[in-house]
C-alpha cells in the first residue's frame, strides 16, 4: 500500500486524473486497518523466537500470550470489517477507474513533465528529506526515527520508480536504503514491542508471569540498544559513501542543464 501511494506521488506530473487523490487517502485508510495486525503478528513472532531460547519460560508468559492473542483477533476482526465495507470497496473502484483512465489517454508528455526531466527533482526532494534528519539524529526519540524510516521507504521507492533513467551509480544507492530501512524497521519492532509490555504490565497480576514478562522485556530493551548502537555506521555509509556522491553530484547536473534550457 505505501510502494503504490508512493507511486502515486511520483508519477503524480503524469496523472490528470481526479482518482489520484482520493485513491492515495483510501490506501491510507486500508494501511492503517492492516497495520494493526501486522503489529500483533511481529510481537507474537518475537515473543515465540525469545521462548525458543528461554522455553522454561514458557508457561510464566503464557498469560501474555493469551492477552496478545486476544488483541490480535479483535484487530483481525477490525481488518475483515473494513475489507467487507463499502469504503474498501469504492477503494477498489476508484483505482480500477484510475487504470483504465490511465489506458485510454493519449498523447505525449511536454519537454518539461518527461521522466527525464521531473526524476532528478522527485529525487531531490526525497533525498533532503532524508538527510535532512542528520542535524536531529543524535539521542533522537523513536517516534522521530519510525518518520525517518517512512522517508527512507519513500526515497528508496523514488529511487526504484526512476531506475531506469538514473545513473547506474545513483540507482545502487536504493541498495543501502533498503539496509537503512529494514535495520530502522527492526528498531521500530522493538520499540513497539516494549510499549505493549508496558501496557500488560500495568495490569499483570501473579507474581511469576510479571518476572518473566520483565525479562523478555530487558531482552527486547538490550536489542533495541544494540540496533541503536551500530545505526551510526549504516547512517554515515548512506549519506557520506560513493553512491550518495554520486546522486548528489547527478542531481546538481541536471538541475544546472534544466536551468541552461
Amino acid at each position: 500500500t505505501r510502494r503504490l501511494r508512493s507511486a502515486l506521488r511520483l508519477l503524480g506530473p503524469y496523472l490528470d486524473a481526479p482518482l489520484a487523490g482520493p485513491a492515495s487517502d483510501s490506501l491510507r485508510r486500508l494501511a492503517q486497518a492492516l497495520g494493526g495486525v501486522r503489529d500483533m503478528d511481529v510481537a507474537l513472532i518475537r515473543v515465540g523466537e525469545y521462548l525458543e531460547t528461554a522455553p522454561d519460560q514458557a508457561q510464566d508468559m503464557a498469560p501474555l500470550l493469551s492477552h496478545w492473542l486476544a488483541h490480535r483477533e479483535a484487530r483481525r476482526r477490525q481488518l475483515i470489517r473494513y475489507l467487507d465495507s463499502r469504503a474498501y470497496t469504492l477503494l477498489r473502484q476508484r483505482l480500477l477507474a484510475l487504470l483504465e483512465a490511465l489506458q485510454s489517454a493519449e498523447g505525449e508528455a511536454p519537454p518539461e513533465r518527461q521522466v527525464g526531466q521531473v526524476a532528478p527533482r522527485m529525487v531531490y526532494l526525497a533525498w533532503q528529506a532524508v538527510i535532512a534528519y542528520t542535524a536531529v539524529l543524535p539521542q533522537a526519540p523513536p517516534e522521530l526515527l519510525h518518520l525517518l524510516r517512512i522517508d527512507s521507504k519513500r526515497l528508496r521507492y523514488a529511487l526504484e520508480c526512476y531506475g531506469e533513467v538514473l545513473p547506474a551509480g545513483v540507482a545502487s544507492l536504493a541498495g543501502q536504503v533498503v539496509g537503512l530501512q529494514d535495520h530502522l524497521g527492526a528498531m521500530r519492532d522493538e520499540t513497539v514491542a516494549i510499549g505493549m509490555l508496558d501496557a500488560y504490565l500495568a495490569r499483570a497480576r501473579g507474581q511469576r508471569t510479571r518476572e518473566a514478562v520483565l525479562a523478555y522485556r530487558a531482552a527486547c530493551e538490550e536489542t533495541r540498544q544494540a540496533l541503536t548502537e551500530s545505526f551510526a555506521p549504516r547512517w554515515e555509509q548512506l549519506t557520506r559513501g560513493r553512491a550518495a556522491r554520486a546522486l548528489q553530484a547527478y542531481i546538481e547536473r541536471e538541475i544546472a542543464t534544466g536551468r541552461q534550457r
